[in-house]
């Protein structure tokens, strides 16, 4: 019973020490450029974040700079992004107008690809 317990111990102290030392960047509009605070989704591949954000669009983070695609910049429909996937495929967006307008919406290699209503066909 007490090896166990130490066991139990010696890996809970482990995970701890690996949780704490690790260095965390906090980004947020005050410190970057990311288009706003209200994070809905965000996507990892290998070092690129993709950021899905309510009323500030998509924005990619390579590890050094931000691009940022809303409705003022892009041919993306709504600054309301809800999720948002990278994979192999390209970058998956689904944003929203209002309320009756869903939109899924794929970028791979620089061409977007629009489907409105997305909704509707279920």
């Amino acid at each position: 019973m007490n090896k166990r317990i130490f066991i139990i111990i010696l890996k809970m102290w482990m995970i701890v020490n690996i949780s704490f030392a690790q260095d965390w960047t906090y980004y947020n509009t005050s410190n970057s450029d990311i288009p706003s605070n209200n994070i809905s989704s965000f996507s990892i591949k290998n070092d690129t974040i993709i950021v899905g954000t309510q009323n500030g669009g998509m924005a990619i983070f390579d590890q050094t700079n931000w691009t940022t695609f809303n409705t003022g910049n892009s041919v993306i429909p709504s600054n309301n992004v809800q999720k948002v996937i990278f994979n192999n495929k390209g970058i998956w967006i689904k944003c929203f107008v209002g309320i009756g307008d869903h939109y899924l919406v794929r970028i791979k290699n620089g061409d977007w690809k629009i489907w409105k209503n997305i909704l509707n066909h279920y």
